[in-house]
């Protein structure tokens, strides 16, 4: 591990990579995002005429859909209604921020066990992310994975997790864990995105032919990936 500190890493590079990646986790991460959001808004009346969930549950995904109403408003500067209860708005990013930071918390604190209160910890480690607490990220990133299905957002949430190591130097243990879940194909992470991950960290630790193999892989494998793109890019610098 390098020297490298949380108070060294730049916010700014942290954040290019946080909830972003290639371009098909983008599209993935839309999805997902339009999907939870949709979830939070109808589920209670789901959960209701279905009968398969308690009252508590209801009331927490409605209160998720409130914060997730919140933390995705736009901003308007110049005519910001922050309490306007349909369409709510913001005159900058911070306040927007302090205001769905708190409607996440008391999603926690109040269903913390329930499915609301697992994907309010993915929001809430974004927002650690965003004012510079990795460790808190790191720790509620880790919670929601340990909690969670393998699926698309975990997978989104798993990246996240694997751009905090790589920036604080933790190469080798990223080699480590990425070579054993392509090995065993395992993970939560598609094997095309692990295969990446994996060239970038041996390229990161030092082990360039490795490296050059693992792209080479994610190539033949996986042709019309996003991935494969990055990959044949970093084959060519590296050729």
């Amino acid at each position: 591990m390098s020297g490298l500190t949380r108070q060294e890493i730049k916010r700014d590079e942290i954040q290019e990579r946080l909830l972003l990646g290639v371009e098909w986790l983008q599209d993935n991460y839309q999805k997902v995002v339009a999907a939870i959001v949709a979830i939070a808004v109808v589920v209670a009346a789901v959960l209701l005429f279905q009968g398969m969930r308690s009252r508590q549950e209801v009331s927490a995904q409605q209160a998720l859909a409130e914060a997730l109403k919140i933390h995705q408003a736009p901003i308007n500067a110049a005519g910001a209604d922050p309490d306007n209860e349909n369409s709510p708005s913001f005159p900058d990013e911070d306040a927007r921020r302090a205001r769905a930071k708190g409607l996440f918390e008391g999603v926690l604190a109040d269903h913390g066990s329930s499915d609301a209160g697992r994907i309010a910890r993915v929001y809430m480690g974004e927002i650690a992310a965003q004012e510079g607490d990795l460790a808190r990220a790191r720790e509620l990133w880790n919670e929601y994975l340990d909690r969670s299905p393998r699926d698309a957002l975990a997978a989104v949430v798993k990246l996240n997790v694997i751009s905090l190591d790589r920036a604080e130097g933790k190469h080798a243990d990223l080699v480590a864990e990425l070579r054993q879940a392509v090995e065993n194909d395992s993970g939560v992470l598609p094997r095309d995105a692990t295969l990446y991950e994996l060239g970038v960290s041996l390229e990161d630790n030092g082990e360039t032919e490795e490296a050059k193999e693992r792209f080479q892989e994610l190539v033949d494998q996986f042709p019309q990936s996003p991935y494969a793109r990055e990959a044949r890019t970093r084959l060519d610098v590296t050729t």
